[in-house]
């Protein structure tokens, strides 16, 4: 399958987790999903000929002889998916647009009731160079079709704007905010209950101590963290900058 058509069957079928307001925003986050999120369920196809191969989908096995073995895969480009409505994106979808969600019957639905969005912004999962397909195809171990490189490129691009805009990156889960500071101040109050606030500071690296930590150290510790974790996530994304 040929990306766009991977982008657009995936914002169909799973509209609360990508429909955003446009097709630009929310294919921004179908591309995010696919190369940086660990554990996302995806493989690179696996093509009888491999140059028909270098495109990302789910695998599917069957058993033969007691053993499972994995299905082939179409050639690139031979799956297809349909361009979406020119409502969809105007429109706000309901649960029930996920019972009759279907190639058969989206021309018919000129007129949906809905409620199931992704308005939230673009926040990049923490990919790892190790695991995340895209880090993967970037340190040379996976090759893929033109199109999903490209999409790639873009993902870096937005990526890369992402960590250099703080406005945006303010509201990331890892940044010393609002509900950073109570996530942490539950967790070690959770800590004190179960008499382990001190190894608990210890292995989150703060200062040895028996009492939770206070809002301060709570900040001091996540601006130091996030520097250092934004820091490093620039660089490597500078490398694939334009390249």
């Amino acid at each position: 399958m040929r990306l766009e058509a991977y982008i657009r069957k995936i914002i169909f079928t799973y509209p609360s987790l990508f429909k955003d307001v446009n097709y630009e925003k929310s294919r921004i986050k179908v591309l995010g999903h696919i190369f940086w999120t660990i554990g996302n369920g995806l493989e690179i196809a696996y093509t009888k000929d491999k140059s028909k191969g270098g495109y990302v989908t789910h695998d599917t096995y069957y058993r033969k002889g007691g053993e499972w073995t994995r299905r082939y895969d179409k050639p690139y480009g031979r799956e297809k998916f349909i361009e979406l409505p020119k409502w969809f994106f105007n429109t706000k979808l309901t649960e029930e647009y996920e019972l009759t969600k279907g190639m058969s019957n989206i021309a018919d639905k000129t007129h949906p009731t809905i409620d199931l969005e992704s308005t939230h912004s673009y926040r990049p999962y923490p990919f790892s160079t190790k695991y995340s397909i895209g880090c993967k195809v970037l340190e040379g171990e996976i090759v893929l079709q033109e199109d999903w490189r490209n999409g790639l490129q873009d993902l870096i691009e937005e990526t890369w704007k992402y960590f250099n805009d703080k406005e945006r990156y303010k509201k990331d889960s890892y940044y010393p905010n609002e509900g950073y500071i109570n996530r942490t101040t539950f967790s070690f109050s959770q800590g004190k209950e179960k008499g382990g606030v001190r190894k608990l500071r210890e292995s989150w690296g703060y200062e040895p101590s028996d009492e939770v930590p206070t809002r301060e150290e709570i900040i001091q510790k996540g601006e130091k963290t996030w520097k250092k974790y934004r820091e490093r996530k620039i660089a490597y994304l500078q490398k694939f900058i334009n390249t």
